[in-house]
């Protein structure tokens, strides 16, 4: 896992987003993520926890896709691989992954209101693949990094505290603006060697997705990825960046 932990972010040289209506994911989106059964999700997920103790910074609207973890096996939530069969696919085969190896996938739309910067954290799924749907405003709105002091080789919690002195002390002082590439790129983000959050100048709509695989699978799918992670990095060297 070497040249994956070299790489803090970089933009993957995955085939082409197919079409799809997001205004069609926004609605969704919006008849989705207060229900019941999302509400369980993040509550289980601790993700509501998290939601209300950084109820200043905290950017997103969290709506599970996907849940496949743990104790709870609810498939694909909302109907959503049929509303969306061929971006459904997308999520998982754009990075060569198969479904049965998905353990989550989710989508955070950054709230309609929100500005300013988000919480520093590193998401719990150690090596992250991502994707936007959309991005607007690239220019004034960013996604920003920061590396840790030691080249950590396993996952350690950094976020979720009011100590930001605590998670200073764990992170090299530069601020890192991660470039984009376009609007509906996919991404890779290092949660072992690095902490991010979001900068919001201008307001816009933006739509992360999340992929996580089972807990299970998550070496085969780290060993899969590797290759395209790291290729991806030398080849879109003006925007990714190594530890």
């Amino acid at each position: 896992m070497e040249n994956l932990l070299k790489v803090i972010y970089t933009p993957l040289d995955c085939p082409p987003m197919p079409e799809f209506s997001i205004d069609e994911i926004r609605s969704w989106i919006k008849e989705t993520h207060n229900n019941e059964q999302q509400s369980f999700i993040k509550s289980y997920y601790n993700k509501k926890t998290a939601e209300q103790y950084y109820k200043e910074t905290y950017p997103w609207d969290l709506t599970f896709v996907k849940w496949e973890m743990w104790d709870h096996d609810l498939g694909w939530l909302n109907q959503f691989n049929i509303k969306f069969p061929s971006l459904s696919k997308y999520f998982y085969e754009a990075f060569g992954i198969l479904d049965e190896e998905i353990g989550q996938i989710s989508l955070l739309p950054t709230r309609e209101n929100f500005t300013g910067i988000g919480f520093w954290h590193n998401d719990m799924d150690n090596f992250g693949l991502r994707m936007y749907l959309e991005f607007d405003h690239l220019n004034e709105n960013k996604l920003l990094f920061k590396k840790t002091k030691f080249p950590h080789t396993e996952w350690k919690h950094f976020g979720y505290s009011k100590d930001y002195n605590y998670i200073s002390n764990e992170l090299q002082d530069d601020v890192i603006d991660c470039k984009i590439m376009n609007s509906t790129q996919c991404f890779y983000i290092n949660n072992v060697r690095s902490v991010h959050t979001t900068y919001t100048v201008k307001k816009g709509n933006r739509i992360a997705v999340f992929i996580s695989p089972k807990p299970s699978f998550k070496k085969d799918v780290w060993k899969k990825t590797e290759e395209l992670v790291y290729n991806s990095a030398l080849k879109f060297q003006d925007y990714s960046v190594f530890y």
